[in-house]
């Protein structure tokens, strides 16, 4: 199995994008406007946001929780910055 991920990279102009994987999902997101869901096993070239795909739902906001509750809440970048916490 795949082990859980959290992790946060500043790569782009607005901001941090934060991403967490569990199992073969990975949720990203830069603002909870502007997220994705990718099925890494059927897509693992991440093409096909699922975010919106009703049938996935209840993963959705599962992945969205478990992000809002484990990333920082203050986080100073400069630069390029990573964390990845298990």
């Amino acid at each position: 199995p795949t082990p859980e991920k959290l992790v946060a990279e500043q790569d782009k102009p607005e901001g941090v994008a934060w991403a967490l994987r569990r199992g073969d999902w990975k949720y990203v997101e830069h603002t909870p406007q502007q997220a994705a869901l990718f099925d890494l096993a059927s897509d693992p070239g991440e093409n096909a946001n699922r975010v919106q795909d009703p049938l996935v739902q209840e993963t959705v906001q599962a992945l969205r929780a478990e992000l809002v509750a484990g990333r920082p809440s203050r986080w100073e970048y400069r630069g390029r910055a990573r964390v990845d916490r298990r």
